[in-house]
């Protein structure tokens, strides 16, 4: 395979995973509630109101693996446990799992989705999608290694350690531009 059928067909797993993550994000949102104003208190000295405003979050009970992972789960054990994860970003609603963290683990977590959604926000969905796929692959399916992740887990560190704010769109926008 050249180097063009590799872009073609990462363009392709894109545009699909995009549409599954709208297809979720059209499931999960009319049933997903505005962050509570707790919440919204902790995080609106790193957000954006912009940002904030359309996010929605919906409790489930158990997170499941989302497309493409179900069709690798058929051939190879899965890359991530999903019985530990605690949520996914579907564009600006945030779908978590009703158990796997404590309460106090819970508002760095929805910061650290918050971040994602200021990541599709800058990237659009398919290109957000386009760059976390890529990266995903090309690590031999680390999420570990995805920089989008690595880079919401690093400001979601800071935030957890009592960082003084600090704009979460403005580190995105830098952390997006940066030669790789």
């Amino acid at each position: 395979m050249g180097l063009a059928d590799g872009v073609v067909q990462s363009r392709w797993l894109a545009r699909r995973a995009a549409a599954w993550i709208a297809g979720q994000r059209a499931v999960h949102r009319p049933l997903a509630r505005p962050l509570d104003k707790d919440t919204m208190a902790r995080l609106k000295p790193y957000f954006d109101a912009r940002t904030l405003a359309p996010v929605r979050m919906r409790e489930v009970p158990r997170i499941d693996p989302p497309w493409p992972l179900a069709m690798i789960d058929r051939v190879r054990e899965l890359p991530l446990d999903f019985d530990y994860l605690w949520g996914i970003t579907f564009v600006d609603t945030i779908v978590v799992a009703t158990d796997p963290v404590s309460e106090e683990e819970q508002i760095p977590n929805v910061f650290h989705e918050c971040v994602h959604v200021a990541q599709y926000t800058r990237l659009g969905l398919v290109g957000f999608m386009h760059r976390y796929l890529e990266e995903w692959v090309a690590s031999g399916y680390s999420y570990w290694a995805i920089e989008l992740e690595r880079h919401a887990f690093e400001l979601q560190q800071r935030f957890s350690a009592g960082a003084a704010p600090f704009s979460v769109e403005a580190e995105v926008i830098s952390h997006l531009e940066a030669p790789v």
